[in-house]
């Protein structure tokens, strides 16, 4: 287990993002010690990251919305702060720069960059919710320590490499443009996660993360919404609620994925349970509230069906991205009650309910 959660934190460090981008930024502005300080306030970081996600923290911060909120603002605000900063004249840079000199803001610079930044929280919890089970005293340190020194490690040899005689020939002549080329990437990445924040606060953007399959551990959705991991039932709603918002359907199967792990869910019927709805008979417009308390429309978006599975039919609406949610038997019967108050005629053989100017079936009438 410690191999596997070796190469997937591997994986993510060496992975092109905002850790990256600032460490190229400080070399390019201020020299080598500067991107061994961003590198070592990314590694302690990544520790404290490591210790809340172990702790249970990091998991009650994921699951109130409105603290997800700010730390998910603040990061992107923070991101963009440093790209727009970028573009004030630096006290020293190209060819008179020192690959020595280095500003005493560079540690705050790496760890705030890393605190606040959402998928790292994200990622943590999810290798952590895997790994617990085979961690007790005092590997509950071991781990953080290590990630968080081979994040420094990995981040201390960028910026080595870096300032090596050839390549720092380049980053003295090309200094200014690689400074703005790598604060630009950090202004992008800010813009791009304030933007998806006010689009959707909701889930994170799996669609756009397509890591590896991963098949050291299993995670299962019975008929009635248990969620079990290693056949030991989940529990803990926020988790399942965290777990939720990065589940993926692929073709007819499901994934839990993070940007750099993707892991196999076995679905029995579907992932969510609508558990209660809302209703106003006068527009007919009806509100579908999941047991993850994630609500939205029955209308043409989120289509209702009646689907056979293993010869038994069920009442079935899509919840997001073509992810399912089963609808529960009390919810169901009331909507048929719905539907035969909508209905303008006893000829009809299906039974359907209208709701936002859209229909959809409840099955046979007869």
């Amino acid at each position: 287990m410690f191999i596997w959660s070796a190469i997937a934190h591997l994986l993510a460090v060496t992975s092109p993002g905002p850790d990256t981008a600032l460490v190229i930024r400080q070399v390019a502005r201020k020299g080598r010690l500067s991107g061994f300080y961003s590198a070592i306030g990314i590694g302690v970081g990544v520790f404290i990251h490591s210790l809340l996600a172990s702790s249970g923290i990091s998991l009650l911060l994921l699951s109130d919305t409105n603290l997800k909120f700010a730390i998910t603002l603040l990061g992107a605000l923070y991101l963009i702060y440093i790209g727009l900063s970028s573009f004030i004249p630096a006290s020293s840079g190209g060819e008179n720069q020192d690959i020595h000199e280095y500003d005493t803001s560079a540690f705050f610079r790496g760890l705030l960059t890393n605190l606040l930044n959402i998928k790292a929280l994200i990622f943590f919890v999810s290798l952590f919710t895997i790994i617990i089970d085979s961690l007790a005293g005092i590997w509950l340190l071991i781990y953080p320590i290590y990630f968080g020194l081979v994040t420094s490690a990995w981040f201390s040899f960028l910026s080595y490499m870096l300032t090596t005689p050839k390549i720092n020939i380049v980053f003295n002549k090309y200094s200014d443009t690689i400074d703005k080329i790598s604060s630009i990437f950090l202004l992008v990445i800010g813009l791009l996660i304030l933007i998806n924040l006010f689009y959707d606060s909701t889930f994170p953007p799996v669609h756009l993360w397509n890591p590896e399959l991963c098949n050291n551990a299993s995670f299962s959705i019975d008929a009635r919404g248990d969620w079990f991991y290693n056949n030991s039932i989940i529990g803990r709603k926020r988790l399942k609620k965290l777990f939720s918002t990065v589940l993926k359907k692929e073709a007819d199967e499901y994934f839990l994925v993070t940007p750099t792990e993707k892991i196999t869910i076995d679905v029995a019927i579907a992932p969510y349970i609508i558990s209660d709805y809302d209703y106003d008979p006068s527009s007919k417009e009806l509100i579908f509230h999941t047991n993850f308390d994630f609500s939205f429309p029955l209308n043409n978006d989120h289509p209702l069906i009646i689907k056979n599975i293993n010869n038994e039919d069920y009442p079935i609406v899509e919840v997001r991205s073509g992810i399912e949610g089963l609808i529960s038997r009390s919810v169901y019967y009331k909507l048929i009650d719905i539907a035969i108050s909508q209905q303008t005629s006893a000829e009809n053989e299906t039974l359907t309910i209208q709701s936002f100017d859209s229909h959809h079936s409840l099955g046979s009438l007869a």
